[in-house]
């Protein structure tokens, strides 16, 4: 006698209809930078502002106008500084085009100066433990400022 059970015959099944594609996992990458939906400081009803709030931040809120102001010139001081510091940079980045020239040398220029401050930096680590560059037989004159 026998115990093997036969094995259950089911009934055959029809394959799944074509769905619709999915928007979320079908869809192609977006690129770019993803936006932020940027709530406003100010809303139209509330008071105008007396000076430039602290608690502003780009990041998060969309752009204050003039309008937001009681005084425009509160809004255009703000403005000032703000282009003055762009131009200080501008010109930062301009001297340090004339001297090195393409964004190889620049970066080469950029290591360098790195590679510098972390020696200056193991030379201290090095001074507070007693032991000299010099007591390491190593030619610290092209190092020296």
């Amino acid at each position: 006698m026998s115990t093997d059970v036969a094995p259950e015959v089911a009934a055959p099944v029809a394959p799944d209809a074509p769905s619709a594609p999915d928007a979320q996992t079908d869809a192609a990458p977006k690129r770019g930078r993803a936006k932020m939906n940027k709530v406003a400081f100010r809303t139209k009803d509330s008071d105008k502002l007396l000076e430039w709030p602290a608690q502003f931040d780009p990041r998060i809120h969309t752009p204050l106008t003039a309008d937001d102001f009681a005084a425009e010139d509160v809004f255009w001081d703000h403005k000032a500084k703000e282009y003055e510091g762009r131009a200080v940079q501008c010109r930062k980045n301009a001297d340090l085009f004339r001297k090195f020239g393409s964004a190889e040398k620049r970066k080469s220029a950029e290591n360098a100066v790195k590679m510098f401050e972390k020696l200056k930096a193991l030379q201290t680590e090095l001074a507070a433990s007693g032991i000299k560059l010099e007591d390491l037989n190593i030619d610290v004159s092209a190092f020296s400022v």
